[in-house]
């Protein structure tokens, strides 16, 4: 391997599996985690259930024609969250403390010199499978190579319960004859896109010019052609039990000051980061925002403007959260041109520890939404997509669009005066 070594590690059908550490019989039948109702969708299903046919995200009145008497259990976000704390530690307790979560279900490990003490990269790898397995009850996939994205892919090839590397000579076999649908950051927008460009598979992307997928994309387009072409260099983050801030920034293309523009990257990169946390079990008490105007020559203090807020109750709601992050960038803005702005939420705190009195109102409406909206994000976050949409928060964004335009005019008509 080259200079780094990564590993991605991914637990199998993570959520059905926790279930089965203290009931094996749940891999002995078909089963799925859903809601035992009649509107439930399956979030997770088991490995004897996928083979008949059952797949995530799919009604389990549909799934119950295919298999009249499947096990079906009822989600349990306290049990997986201390599972996935629990083996997270173990492994890194024993293994390397370069380690880095990256959802509930799935951490990077950097083992460039922790290696060498079990002979080679394949050996640790499988020690770390044997590990999960004897002390957890757990089986995982390891994918092997020299940077994350690599790693990542190769989590992919051989599941359940593999281990597979991919060295970077490997990628034009391995990885270029992919569908383009199936690269790690690549979505159904992305893929629309890329029909512009005949983009089919990862190979057909790796050869295109670096500047045309720039001009497509962005610094998206430029991330996604430094991975298919196996070139990216990562570090690990080791801020992984107590996690402290979550964050994402976009650097325009363009130099802008138009506000819708960057009213819609303000929402994007607060949707981004919200899905981040909530994926973490976690809610926030700050929100933060930065901005870096055009460099005029200025020291870069002068160029970049930070501000953020504390909230009275922590959330990982878009819909609470994108005001807040628009009446920040409005403290401070002047209608210069922007050349990155971002998002952070901080000071996180264990989703199911958070507690608020609630009024009789608020419960009720809790009862009737909180089960549909946890299924939704966690649909959405297996298939590593934005795919379910509530029709009040379809409706909720479009109104708030409007309404923060609005809004936007008249703070900076205010400013003005």
């Amino acid at each position: 391997m080259d200079n780094k070594v990564f590993f991605l590690i991914d637990f199998d059908a993570f959520f059905i599996s926790c279930h089965a550490i203290e009931n094996k019989y749940i891999n002995e039948v078909p089963a799925v985690v859903c809601e035992n109702n009649k509107k439930g969708i399956v979030i997770t299903a088991n490995y004897k259930s996928r083979a008949i046919g059952v797949k995530t995200a799919m009604p389990i009145f549909k799934v119950k024609k295919i298999i009249p008497d499947i096990l079906i259990i009822n989600p349990d976000m306290d049990l997986y969250s201390q599972v996935s704390r629990e083996t997270f530690k173990a492994i890194s307790d024993t293994f390397t403390s370069k380690m880095e979560v990256v959802s509930i279900d799935e951490c990077f490990l950097e083992v460039s010199d922790s290696y060498k003490k079990y002979g080679t990269v394949m050996n640790m790898a499988n020690e770390i499978k044997e590990f999960v397995k004897t002390n957890f009850n757990l089986t995982c996939s390891i994918g092997v190579s020299s940077n994350k994205f690599l790693s990542k892919m190769a989590s992919e090839f051989n599941k359940p319960d593999g281990v597979s590397k991919m060295l970077p000579t490997e990628i034009e076999e391995k990885l270029w004859p992919l569908d383009i649908q199936k690269m790690y950051g690549v979505g159904a927008a992305t893929t629309k896109k890329f029909e512009a460009l005949k983009v089919k598979t990862i190979g057909d992307l790796a050869r295109q010019k670096r500047e045309t997928v720039i001009e497509l994309l962005g610094k998206h387009g430029f991330n996604l052609w430094i991975n298919a072409n196996g070139l990216s260099e990562d570090e690990i983050n080791l801020n992984y039990f107590e996690i402290n801030s979550v964050g994402n920034e976009w650097t325009l293309t363009q130099l802008s000051n138009n506000e819708y523009e960057l009213e819609n990257h303000l929402r994007d990169l607060t949707e981004m980061v919200c899905n981040r946390v909530k994926k973490r079990l976690k809610k926030a008490y700050t929100v933060a925002i930065v901005v870096v105007y055009k460099d005029f020559g200025e020291k870069l203090s002068k160029k970049k403007k930070t501000r953020q807020i504390t909230l009275k109750t922590p959330s990982n709601d878009l819909e609470e959260i994108f005001p807040h992050v628009l009446e920040l960038f409005y403290s401070f803005w002047n209608g210069d041109l922007v050349k990155l702005i971002g998002v952070r939420l901080a000071n996180l705190v264990e989703d199911f520890s958070v507690k608020k009195q609630l009024s009789i109102d608020e419960v009720n409406v809790i009862k009737k939404y909180n089960v549909v909206e946890s299924i939704m994000d966690n649909i959405n976050n297996s298939i590593n997509k934005k795919m379910l949409i509530t029709g009040t928060n379809l409706i909720k964004k479009n109104e708030k669009y409007s309404n923060n335009f609005k809004y936007s005019k008249v703070e900076k008509e205010n400013r003005k005066k």
